[in-house]
């Protein structure tokens, strides 16, 4: 009771388990595990803070997967997600979902949001800008992510 009345008392942050089994090419981060993925590491990094009920985040899923996958050889650059509504870090608020935040590989103290449309077309040209690379995207990739969101285009 004194620490709360000095207001000395440690704020708590919330974390689902550390996934046990965790391939990507998206990497799920959880709380407990987001300093260590994100920040922890020379890579240029893309977290993607979501709620799973969120009609917007469903969206952008299959795109954010699909960009993540054709590039999942490319050692410069690592692709996060992490669920809004079960992980908090102090530190590193999401103010709101979905919203996709780039940690630059030589500045993870000074984040920036991506502001751009959610489509493939302007994530493309996002992640090409920072890797100063073209991202090839194929129509494989596409149908590995469009089965689990409710995003059904024309193959």
């Amino acid at each position: 009771m004194v620490k709360w009345k000095e207001g000395t008392v440690p704020r708590y942050y919330t974390s689902e388990p550390i996934p046990k089994d965790n391939p990507g090419p998206v990497i799920k981060v959880v709380g407990k595990t987001f300093k260590d993925e994100v920040i922890n590491n020379d890579k240029h990094v893309l977290v993607r803070y979501y709620a799973p009920w969120c009609e917007f985040s469903a969206m952008m899923d299959p795109i954010f997967k699909r960009i993540a996958d054709s590039l999942s050889g490319n050692t410069q650059i690592k692709f996060c997600e992490m669920d809004v509504t079960k992980n908090d870090v102090e530190g590193y608020p999401a103010e709101g979902y979905p919203i996709i935040k780039y940690f630059p590989a030589d500045k993870k103290d000074d984040p920036s949001y991506y502001d751009d449309d959610f489509t493939e077309d302007a994530m493309t040209k996002f992640v090409e800008k920072i890797l100063n690379v073209p991202v090839r995207l194929t129509d494989e990739s596409l149908r590995n992510y469009v089965s689990d969101s409710n995003v059904k285009p024309d193959l």
